[in-house]
């Protein structure tokens, strides 16, 4: 991932890829793209889930979907690149990051004992990187994910997209 200049991605391609156990979805605003330099930028843009991918292999019952950074955010998320271009070439400035965040889910059934872990993926023109794997259990606490809302008819449809 240190090879990879996010401000030199294209919003059009780039991609992110949630693993899942398949009882566990994410629905378009779920999931939270967000971009930082320093003290002077700090930018969330939406990630609109475009269905399950189409190639990843998964463990069973775990499914991957694919996001991508939503037509509302894409031109927004252009100029916070140039933004942040222009801020990194002052002295001082410091580094920055890009990170991707699960915000909400729901689930088509009860997430039962035990650890629900996430891996999330990004994917840039050519390459992709696994950028993390957390228990979502550990990280918002077992309450908290008892209380993931039941899909209903919000799950999204399950077409394939070749991440």
């Amino acid at each position: 991932m240190s090879a990879v200049d996010p401000l030199a991605l294209d919003p059009e391609t780039l991609s992110v890829a949630i693993e899942l156990p398949q009882r566990l979805w994410l629905r378009t605003g779920d999931a939270m793209l967000r971009l930082t330099v320093h003290d002077q930028l700090d930018e969330r843009f939406v990630l609109q889930v475009e269905g399950l991918d189409g190639v990843a292999k998964t463990a069973p019952r775990r499914h991957v979907l694919a996001a991508g950074i939503a037509g509302k955010d894409r031109d927004r998320f252009m100029r916070t690149q140039a933004a942040a271009r222009a801020a990194r070439a002052r002295p001082g400035t410091g580094n920055g990051s890009m990170t991707v965040a699960i915000t909400g889910a729901c689930r088509t059934q009860d997430l039962g004992g035990g650890p629900v872990q996430a891996t999330i993926y990004l994917r840039t023109s050519s390459r992709h990187f696994r950028l993390a794997q957390i228990d979502l259990g550990a990280a918002i606490g077992g309450d908290n994910l008892r209380r993931v809302p039941p899909c209903g008819s919000t799950v999204p449809l399950p077409r394939a997209r070749n991440f």
